[in-house]
């Protein structure tokens, strides 16, 4: 499981998404562990562009994985940005 995870996220870095598909199908067959939920977020956001739907698979994973620093990280990197005005 670990291999096909690991070979799913080369081909998501990597724009592969028919290669990831297969690979990470392959991954499905066990428990679904948190590097598998943060894989899944990444294809909604990178792949579909549905930033809702990656965010909604990240806070799963961190209620079931609270120490999953790599969902809290892609959660704050992906939140929608503010622009701060000084005031003149």
């Amino acid at each position: 499981m670990r291999t096909s995870l690991l070979v799913a996220e080369y081909h998501r870095l990597r724009g592969e998404w028919t290669e990831f598909d297969a690979a990470i199908t392959a991954a499905e067959s066990a428990e679904k562990s948190p590097a598998h939920r943060y894989l899944r977020a990444m294809d909604q956001l990178d792949r579909f562009r549905r930033p809702d739907e990656g965010a909604k698979i990240l806070r799963e994973a961190l209620e079931r994985y609270p120490k999953f620093i790599r969902g809290q990280a892609a959660l704050v990197l992906r939140r929608p940005t503010r622009r701060w005005r000084c005031a003149s």
